[in-house]
């Protein structure tokens, strides 16, 4: 089953340029498998297999990929050059694919690989008494922690 449908690639085309009416499978496959790679490290893919279990962002990168490729197929006989359209939509598509393996993109059906326990608290706030130093002549008011955070006065 696809990952995206035709409407979804349409809506980055410009309708009186190009339009596509069917999704060819091989392509859509392969531009999948790409994106699917890049996102592999960072996320559980594997169960982003069709249209209906893959997140909406996701489809969207693959329909950018897709209608960018579509694009410059199209038009590859009128220039040597890449198609700057198709740039655009390449370098947007990357864009949040780096976006999401960063971090400084979320979107709430696309959760990081692994069980969740390393998000479920900051690990920047110091849980034991390890960064606590001994008392010296030069620091007399070092040692353990007087109070910690929660603690009420």
């Amino acid at each position: 089953m696809a990952y995206v449908t035709k409407e979804e690639v349409n809506a980055w085309l410009e309708p009186t340029k190009l339009s596509v009416t069917t999704i060819e499978v091989e392509l859509e496959t392969q531009v999948a498998n790409m994106i699917m790679g890049q996102l592999g490290g960072s996320f559980d893919v594997a169960a982003w297999t069709n249209n209906t279990n893959t997140p909406k962002l996701i489809r969207t990168i693959i329909a950018m990929h897709y209608a960018a490729w579509m694009t410059d197929r199209a038009f590859s006989d009128s220039s040597d050059e890449l198609n700057a359209y198709a740039q655009l939509l390449r370098s947007m598509a990357d864009a949040n694919i780096a976006g999401l393996i960063a971090g400084v993109l979320t979107y709430d059906d696309i959760l990081p690989s692994g069980d969740g326990s390393d998000i479920s608290a900051p690990a920047f706030f110091p849980n034991d008494v390890s960064s606590a130093q001994a008392p010296t002549s030069m620091n007399p008011h070092d040692g353990p922690a007087v109070f910690q955070m929660g603690q009420v006065f």
